[in-house]
């Protein structure tokens, strides 16, 4: 026989799974297993969650995990953690950087090229372009940057990455800009964003994961932070390598005075000068003892390596110096 039963007070809002049978504890008939789309209120009640505004794509359409950050009572965050990034949002939409201006819009078998004087736009940048006369199919949409010579042109891909076919567009008349989306690379796998740990001092915020060296998140103004290694205690790293030099080759070539890695292993590229692209995660195959390349990336239309930056290896598993137990 089924029985149903009337519940009107949800004030204890979601219940933890240690909370199961406890029929005992007056908690347990004023909460739930799972509330979705609803809001408890302390009064009782449940109601309805507010509706969501459409701000911006994720970076790829990739899978993401939201953190806060609360700078003061007037300037607060929201970062948007995918596989080797952060974004952050703010005021109903994206941090960006200054807008360039579009003086031009062609399309040559069906490839989009827009021209904006000293764009400074590299591959692999995300822009969203507003306000063009004449090709609107540009309007209030991201793309992604490609084939830039980092001056006054660059084709775009669709926010997927993938190739954006403007055969059909309408013809550039006048107007419009490009506005760069503002994110920091960091050297976290999706998988591991939603174990890291944090806590938030003023503007910096401090990360810590058991497969990563520690690091600090620092604000500097809404479109600029910084990620840095820290340290503990006055501990050194126990992996961090100073890089002296990357060679823009397909694959990159990275320079490490004895680094001791092997092939196939993950390594954390990061806090490099003049080649900020390169910063991120990677599969690197050795070439010597003081080299080893970055598998599948084209450094050649990067910005120059001007000296400095650490490489760092990850673990992918936190037990690969576990040890067989013979006898107890």
């Amino acid at each position: 026989m089924e029985i149903s039963l009337k519940q009107v007070n949800f004030a204890a809002g979601e219940l933890s799974a240690k909370m199961a049978a406890r029929d005992d504890l007056p908690v347990y008939k004023n909460g739930a297993e799972r509330i979705v789309n609803f809001i408890s209120e302390t009064a009782g009640p449940a109601r309805f969650r507010a509706g969501f505004q459409y701000a911006q794509n994720t970076r790829r359409h990739q899978i993401a995990w939201l953190l806060p950050f609360q700078f003061n009572d007037s300037d607060a965050y929201e970062m948007e953690f995918t596989s080797g990034y952060i974004r952050f949002f703010r005021n109903d939409g994206v941090v960006t950087l200054p807008a360039k201006t579009i003086s031009g819009a062609t399309v040559a078998a069906g490839v989009v090229t827009i021209t904006a004087v000293d764009h400074g736009f590299s591959d692999g940048d995300e822009v969203v372009i507003n306000g063009v006369v004449g090709m609107t199919q540009l309007n209030n949409r991201s793309f992604v940057v490609t084939n830039s010579d980092g001056d006054d042109t660059f084709d775009l891909l669709d926010n997927f990455g993938d190739a954006l076919d403007g055969s059909s567009f309408s013809a550039y008349v006048s107007g419009g800009t490009a506005t760069k989306i503002y994110e920091v690379a960091t050297p976290y796998l999706i998988a591991d964003i939603p174990h890291l740990k944090i806590t938030q001092n003023a503007d910096t915020l401090y990360i810590d994961h058991n497969r990563y060296e520690s690091r600090k998140l620092t604000r500097l103004a809404s479109n600029s932070w910084t990620l840095s290694l820290y340290t503990r205690l006055g501990v050194l790293p126990i992996n961090q390598k100073l890089i002296t030099g990357i060679t823009a080759a397909s694959p990159a070539k990275v320079t490490v005075a004895s680094h001791g890695y092997t092939t196939g292993q993950s390594v954390a590229i990061e806090d490099v000068q003049g080649m900020t692209e390169i910063a991120g995660i990677y599969t690197i195959t050795k070439t010597g003892t003081d080299d080893f390349t970055l598998d599948g990336v084209n450094s050649t239309n990067f910005k120059s390596y001007t000296g400095g930056g650490w490489a760092s290896n990850v673990l992918t598993d936190p037990f690969t110096d576990k040890k067989t137990i013979t006898a107890i």
